[in-house]
């Protein structure tokens, strides 16, 4: 899929419809919820397992990114840089962006 892409003139390939896209990003609870409306039980269970096993990957993966993040600014801007990166609120707001938009693209 081809789209112009925010008035620069410029064409982008599009990997995903903002349908897929809604699709992908379905939360562990809708999830969950989808698997036992389907009444059978060996799917509610993969479900719950395939959550669990994202969701500990995914507090894995944002450990390193934050490590790696707070080593780069020391590293790039020295130590007096890092005390103000240091606000866990901050970087709960990224790491836990529930979707992906067109619209921000």
């Amino acid at each position: 899929m081809t789209d112009r892409h925010a008035g620069n003139g410029s064409r982008t390939a599009r990997l995903a419809t903002q349908a897929e896209l809604d699709l992908l990003c379905r939360t562990g609870n809708e999830l969950v919820h989808e698997a036992i409306d389907s009444g059978d039980a060996a799917i509610a269970e993969a479900c719950a397992r395939r959550i669990v096993e994202a969701r500990a990957g995914l507090v894995g993966l944002m450990n390193e990114w934050v490590g790696s993040s707070i080593g780069y600014v020391r590293d790039t801007y020295g130590d007096d840089a890092v005390a103000p990166i240091l606000d866990a609120d901050l970087w709960l707001e990224v790491g836990l962006r529930l979707g992906i938009s067109l619209d921000e693209a």
